[in-house]
């Protein structure tokens, strides 16, 4: 956080900046990429609903419908290569553990996603390591717990200190 909100919520006050955050989700609208596999697709539609109903352009990249054999690197992957490419944009990708679509996620380059399970973790995550494919996993995660969630990755911002650059440099040289 930058400027007169971040004078006045204390760095390691994390509850304070979670609700800063959350009361500063919406104020720009985003476009979002989702995807999720079957153990994902009832969380992912909620999602979907929820995100667009608070004005945020919502691109589903599938599954379009509900099929028990299909997979989520290919959703994931969907979700990593819209996100490389239109740099403002984030992206969700939910299948059973949110651990397989982090990983396929994440071979993607210029794709940082990362399972999440607290909005404590999505503002962490946001912040300091740029993150912008949030995983989520179904099996574990509630919808009001996923809203949460997203509420916060979404509303937090990067936050360009020297240090959070350094590193992000030094993760996208692995990648070359």
């Amino acid at each position: 956080m930058t400027g007169i909100a971040a004078s006045r919520t204390p760095r390691n006050d994390r509850a304070a900046r979670t609700r800063l955050a959350m009361t500063l989700f919406c104020r720009d609208p985003m476009d979002i990429f989702i995807g999720a596999d079957h153990r994902g697709f009832t969380l992912k539609a909620k999602l979907v609903a929820w995100l667009a109903s608070q004005g945020h352009t919502v691109h589903d990249v599938g599954a379009e419908q509900y099929r028990e054999d299909d997979d989520f690197p290919q959703y994931a992957a969907a979700v990593a290569r819209a996100v490389a490419e239109q740099r403002e944009a984030l992206g969700v990708a939910i299948c059973g553990s949110g651990g397989g679509a982090s990983i396929a996620a994440n071979k993607i380059v210029g794709a940082r996603a990362v399972v999440v399970q607290s909005p404590e973790l999505a503002e962490y995550a946001r912040r300091e390591d740029d993150v912008n494919v949030l995983a989520l996993a179904a099996d574990f995660t509630t919808f009001a717990d996923a809203r949460a969630i997203t509420r916060a990755f979404i509303a937090t911002p990067f936050d360009p200190v020297e240090r959070h650059v350094r590193r992000l440099e030094q993760v996208a040289a692995l990648e070359r």
